[in-house]
């Protein structure tokens, strides 16, 4: 943050009218993303499809993967679903290192784990059949 933006108050993400009305013109389940993964805007069913997202003040699909316990329950493939958006994350970093936001909401994933979306331990690795070169 710049000393010039220091304590002016962001503006809440939005998408033009003109894409708003396409998004309403949908006939299926529609949202936008901005690359921090702020939910900013949805059609009806957007809405509905991913109710419990839009639940928070500031709805973010990677706040809900990672630290929402409905989070296992919401998405068929959790771990699926964790991989996809640390990889969406992952890509923005790269495009964009410096970014402010996304290296705050980063941060705070990090460090604010829910006990019960956290990865579990790995598991030790079996043993290679012993026909194979591997020690």
């Amino acid at each position: 943050m710049t000393p010039a933006t220091r304590g002016r108050r962001r503006a809440k993400p939005s998408v033009r009218a003109s894409v708003q009305r396409v998004l309403d013109n949908m006939a299926v389940p529609a949202v936008v993303l901005n690359a921090q993964q702020d939910l900013i805007a949805a059609n009806l069913m957007g809405r509905a499809l991913f109710a419990p997202h839009f639940e928070a003040d500031k709805p973010n699909l990677a706040r809900f993967v990672f630290l929402d316990p409905r989070a296992r329950d919401f998405y068929v493939d959790w771990p699926l679903a964790r991989r996809m958006t640390a990889a969406m994350l992952r890509l923005e970093a790269g495009r964009d290192p410096l970014k402010d936001d996304l290296t705050a909401l980063v941060g705070e994933l990090s460090t604010l784990r829910n006990p019960r979306t956290a990865p579990r331990p790995p598991r030790k690795a079996p043993n290679p059949p012993p026909w194979t070169a591997v020690p």
